[in-house]
C-alpha cells in the first residue's frame, strides 16, 4: 500500500515538473523580446516627410566657440527615426547647443507641409549642462490633435545672412492619452511617470519630466543614468550630465 502511494506521488510530481518546464519554455522567449522598463516604444508611423537641414556656412568661425573648435551639430532631444508624441498642445522642446559665438537662436514650428506657423528669436544663454528648454508660448498657435509638426532650432551665425544658419529639426505629434493611461499616470510617482510615458510613445513628456526632476536633484545618480539610457533608447549618444 505504501509502495503504491509513493509511486502515485512520484508520478504526480513528475507531471507537475513537466507542466512547469513547458510553461517556462513558453515564457522565456517572451521575456527575451521585452524591452527593459522605461525604454522609448515608438508609436505607429515613421520619420517626418521633410526636415530642415543644416545651413551652409562660409565662415565657420562665426558660430564656433573658439578658433580651434571642430564643427558640431545642435542636439535635439527627440527621436530621430520616429515621431515623438506629446500630450500637450503647448509642449516643451529640449535641445543642446554646441559651443558657439552666436548671440541668438531661432525656434520655429512648421506644419506637415513645412509651412511656417511660428518663429521666435531668443538670446543664447548659459544654462544647466548647456541644455535649453523652450515651451511653445501662448503667442504661438496650439498644436492640433493627430497632426504632425516639425520644430527646428537655428543658430543665427550671421544676422545679415541667414543662409549661414546652423539648424536642425525634429518631428512631434499631439495625441490625447487614453483613459486607461491617464488613470495609470495619476497613480504613479514622478519617476514612474517618466517610464510610463516612454513606454507609450509619449517621448516629449517623458524627457521633459526627467529633465525637470534633474533640476531638483542634479546629483542623483539614478536620474543621471536614466537620462543617459533614455537618450540612447532613441539613438542619442551624449556624455553623462
Amino acid at each position: 500500500m505504501k509502495k503504491n502511494t509513493q509511486t502515485r506521488y512520484t508520478e504526480g510530481l513528475s507531471s507537475i515538473l513537466l507542466v512547469l518546464t513547458a510553461l517556462i519554455a513558453q515564457i522565456s522567449p517572451l521575456q527575451a523580446q521585452q524591452k527593459p522598463s522605461g525604454d522609448f516604444v515608438p508609436p505607429p508611423g515613421g520619420a517626418p516627410k521633410k526636415t530642415v537641414g543644416a545651413g551652409t556656412r562660409t565662415d565657420e568661425s562665426a558660430c564656433l566657440g573658439s578658433s580651434t573648435a571642430t564643427p558640431a551639430e545642435i542636439t535635439l532631444f527627440s527621436p530621430s527615426s520616429y515621431i515623438g508624441l506629446t500630450t500637450s498642445d503647448r509642449p516643451t522642446f529640449l535641445f543642446q547647443l554646441p559651443p558657439t559665438k552666436a548671440k541668438t537662436i531661432e525656434l520655429s514650428l512648421f506644419d506637415e507641409n513645412m509651412q511656417s506657423l511660428y518663429q521666435t528669436i531668443v538670446p543664447v544663454v548659459n544654462s544647466s549642462r548647456g541644455i535649453i528648454a523652450l515651451k511653445l508660448p501662448e503667442t504661438a498657435p496650439r498644436l492640433q490633435l493627430k497632426k504632425t509638426y516639425s520644430w527646428a532650432v537655428a543658430i543665427i551665425c550671421n544676422p545679415s545672412d541667414r543662409t549661414e544658419d546652423l539648424s536642425k529639426s525634429a518631428a512631434i505629434e499631439y495625441t490625447e492619452p487614453s483613459a486607461e493611461l491617464k488613470k495609470l499616470l495619476a497613480k504613479a510617482t514622478p519617476i514612474q511617470q517618466i517610464d510610463i510615458y516612454a513606454e507609450n510613445g509619449f517621448w516629449y513628456e517623458s524627457i521633459t519630466r526627467l529633465f525637470e526632476l534633474q533640476q531638483i536633484e542634479p546629483q542623483s545618480l539614478v536620474l543621471n543614468q536614466k537620462w543617459v539610457d533614455s537618450l540612447k533608447s532613441v539613438g542619442i549618444d551624449i556624455p553623462k550630465p
